[in-house]
C-alpha cells in the first residue's frame, strides 16, 4: 500500500513547526486507523507506511501504542471542548449561553468523523477498563460548562427544576437522537423526521425548556433565543 501523502525525505533536525505538523499527521492517521480497525488493528508498521515515516519516528513522538491511543483520544476530546467554547462577547443571559452551547454540541454530533470516533470508543471501552475509566473522566470534563450554565440559569430564575448535572444529561440526550440513528445507518433524510437541522434543534431546545421548568421561571426571557420555535 502506498503512503497516503508521500513526503520528500529531509535531512537535519526538523523545526518546531515541522515537528508539530508531523505529530498532528501521526494523530490523524492513527485516528483513521482506530476508527476503521480498532485498537487491535492499529499496527505501527501500517501507521508508519500510512504517514510516510519510519517506525523510529513514531516512537520518538509516542512511547508505545497505548500512549499513541491516549494522545488520539485526548486530542479528540479537546476538539469537542473547543467546539463548545462560547462565542466572543458576553451572552445576554445564562440560558442564552446554554442554548448556544447546546447548538454547537448538536452540530458537532452530526459530524461523520465524530460519529465514527464515538463508535470506536463505545466498542473499545467494553474491552479496555482503563479506557473506560478515562472516558468517564473526559465525559465529566465535557459536561462542566453546561453544568455551570444551568447553575447560573437557576440562580437567575431562568430554570427552576432539577439537579444541574441531571439536566445537562437530559439536554444531551435530547440532542443526540440523530447521531444515534445515523450510527445505525438510518437515512440522513429521516434521522430528524424530515425537519431541517435548525428546526429540529429548536424543537428539542423547546422540549428541554419545558422539562426544565423554564416556562414557569419568573426570570426567563424566551426572546433570548429560539426556544419558541417548535417543529
Amino acid at each position: 500500500m502506498q503512503p497516503d501523502h508521500p513526503l520528500p525525505r529531509k535531512t537535519g533536525r526538523p523545526t518546531l513547526e515541522a515537528a508539530s505538523a508531523l505529530h498532528e499527521r501521526l494523530l490523524g492517521c492513527a485516528l483513521t486507523m482506530l476508527c476503521e480497525r480498532g485498537i487491535g488493528g492499529l499496527a505501527m508498521d501500517a501507521l508508519a507506511q500510512k504517514a510516510a515515516v519510519t517506525k523510529r519516528t513514531i516512537y520518538r513522538h509516542f512511547e508505545n501504542k497505548l500512549a499513541l491511543v491516549e494522545a488520539v483520544v485526548e486530542r479528540e476530546i479537546l476538539r469537542v471542548e473547543t467546539a463548545m467554547l462560547p462565542a466572543d462577547g458576553a451572552p445576554p443571559s445564562p440560558l442564552f449561553a446554554l442554548e448556544e452551547w447546546a447548538r454547537h454540541y448538536f452540530v458537532f454530533t452530526l459530524d461523520p468523523a465524530v460519529q465514527r470516533f464515538g463508535v470506536f470508543l463505545s466498542f473499545e471501552r467494553l474491552n479496555d477498563a482503563d479506557l473506560a475509566n478515562r472516558l468517564q473522566t473526559w465525559t465529566r470534563r465535557a459536561t462542566e460548562r453546561p453544568d455551570a450554565l444551568i447553575v447560573q440559569a437557576q440562580a437567575a430564575g431562568e430554570v427552576v427544576a432539577g439537579e444541574p448535572h441531571l439536566l445537562t444529561l437530559l439536554l444531551m440526550d435530547l440532542l443526540q437522537g440523530p447521531n444515534t440513528r445515523m450510527t445505525f445507518n438510518s437515512p440522513v433524510a429521516s434521522v430528524m423526521g424530515g425537519l431541517s437541522e435548525t428546526t429540529f434543534f429548536a424543537s428539542r431546545w423547546a422540549a428541554f425548556l419545558q422539562l426544565a421548568g423554564a416556562d414557569n421561571a419568573a426570570g426567563c426571557d424566551r426572546r433570548a433565543g429560539t426556544a419558541a420555535v417548535a417543529g
